[in-house]
């Protein structure tokens, strides 16, 4: 019982690493919750990734800016910032 934590943390470890190496368009997330990555802005927030991702995908397509960046408000919450750069 008491190894199982242990062994589930580096698990959890790689995990959130191949999700941050696989997602498209993804940067560090900032150290505070408000602060934008470095030359982003602030657009809105989300519920989820995938309607942060599919908001920044289509303001690059409509060319309402050249970037974006989707960083996890909170830990363990599914709520996303989207960042954008004109």
């Amino acid at each position: 019982m008491n190894r199982s934590l242990p062994l589930a943390l580096p698990g959890t470890l790689l995990a959130a690493a191949a999700l941050a190496l696989t997602t498209p368009h993804a940067s560090a997330a900032p150290t505070a919750r408000t602060a934008a990555p470095e030359g982003y802005v602030r657009e809105h927030s989300f519920p989820t990734a995938a309607q942060c991702r599919s908001t920044g995908t289509q303001g690059v397509a409509q060319g309402r800016w050249t970037a974006y960046a989707c960083v996890q408000e909170l830990p363990f919450t599914p709520s996303q910032t989207l960042f954008v750069k004109n």
